[in-house]
């Protein structure tokens, strides 16, 4: 293998390095090709544990987009917060679950560290990113304060607002508008790193053209790095420590500023569930497949719903996932999904198949009693 050869070799490596992104249990990820044509992931195929998921993200240009969405991460109920809930997403396990629940009267504090949200001076609940934990730093001291006779019907609008797919495709909007400068020098730092410079050291030798592509370089990861900060102050006006720390990162190694555009959307329409992601982005076919999958999780939970035998932690998952059950049949009702279909059980797929587990689908034969892959769950007859 020639100098040039192990050079752009390296330089590959580093750059898909760069094109890996984790997500934790009860984030999907939505990723866009140069097709256009939207992709969602919810199980990795690339490595993944029972705490998340290494999801690879498209590495060409024009560099496609990727948004993580994610179901509530905890259970609020008029009585207090439950760190942890009990929806599992299609093709996930079930994240691992805390009994730990904390009344409203209990919060005194509700701070952030980076990516934890502390309650009380303890973390609480680590995500994927800094944006949410700020979010839920400002909103959890609100809804403490509230009456409890008016609780229920605040938490009632925050489990709606997760489902409102006019504020996701208004904030898909805005996001092209400011990442579309960000996108163009990106693709000319990709240019000039994989295109421009092994072309001119292996047609003019490496020392006479040296100097000519680092200072292209600089420029044109200045210019990024500027265009960034600007996209991302619009849309994480309150991120500042972020917005310093990716800022950093950027303008000092080529390849992230490459992947700019990854860091500015990945976590853009993070407060949205998936479900109306799949019918803002998806094939209608897809995003319903999904919707059916979702539902028949939060009626037909895992078992048993709530390890550990904790009655407070059980009684609050039990109320959250109630209320979203509904939020999320409002929502398939708005989008013009039949309900009462998703009740049907499916046709057999052999003639010895007599019962099917309700969540999972999955058919047995008369021999059958559960279904292990969720918990056991008693079968039912087709």
């Amino acid at each position: 293998m020639s100098d040039s050869q192990s050079f752009l070799l390296i330089l590959t490596l580093l750059y898909l390095s760069e094109c890996l992104c984790w997500a934790r249990r009860g984030a999907a990820l939505f990723r866009r090709t140069w097709t256009s044509r939207w992709q969602m992931a919810v199980h990795s195929g690339v490595l993944a544990n029972d705490r998340g998921d290494l999801h690879w993200l498209w590495p060409l240009p024009p560099l496609g987009t990727a948004h993580l969405l994610r179901a509530p991460p905890f259970a609020l109920t008029p009585e207090g917060i439950l760190a942890g809930t009990t929806e599992v997403l299609p093709g996930q396990g079930r994240p691992r679950l805390s009994d730990r629940f904390i009344r409203w009267d209990e919060i005194r504090t509700v701070e952030t560290e980076h990516r934890r949200l502390l309650i009380n001076g303890e973390r609480f609940w680590e995500s994927d990113s800094p944006y949410e934990p700020l979010r839920w730093a400002k909103l959890l001291p609100q809804i403490a304060t509230v009456k409890p006779a008016q609780r229920e019907a605040r938490l009632a609008e925050e489990l709606a607002a997760p489902f409102d797919r006019t504020a996701l495709e208004r904030r898909r909007t805005e996001f092209e508008e400011v990442a579309g400068p960000v996108r163009q020098f990106a693709n000319a730092l990709l240019g000039l790193l994989f295109l421009v410079a092994p072309l001119a050291f292996w047609r003019f030798g490496l020392l006479p053209t040296l100097w000519p592509v680092l200072a292209a370089l600089v420029l044109l990861v200045v210019f990024t790095t500027r265009r960034f900060l600007k996209a991302h102050r619009k849309l994480h006006p309150e991120a500042g420590d972020e917005r310093f720390r990716i800022g950093i990162v950027i303008a000092l190694a080529p390849f992230s500023a490459a992947r700019a555009v990854d860091a500015l959307g990945r976590s853009v329409l993070e407060r949205f569930h998936p479900l109306t992601g799949a019918f803002a982005l998806l094939p209608r076919a897809e995003a319903e497949e999904f919707a059916r999958r979702v539902w028949r999780d939060l009626r037909f939970p895992v078992q048993p719903e709530f390890p550990g035998g904790n009655a407070t932690a059980l009684a609050a998952a039990r109320w959250f996932r109630e209320r979203e059950l509904a939020a999320v049949e409002r929502f398939l009702n708005s989008e013009g999904v039949d309900i009462n279909a998703l009740v049907h059980p499916p046709k057999p797929t052999e003639t010895v198949n007599v019962r099917y587990c309700e969540r999972c689908e999955s058919q047995f034969t008369a021999q059958g009693k559960s279904c292990a892959d969720c918990g056991h769950r008693p079968l039912v007859d087709l």
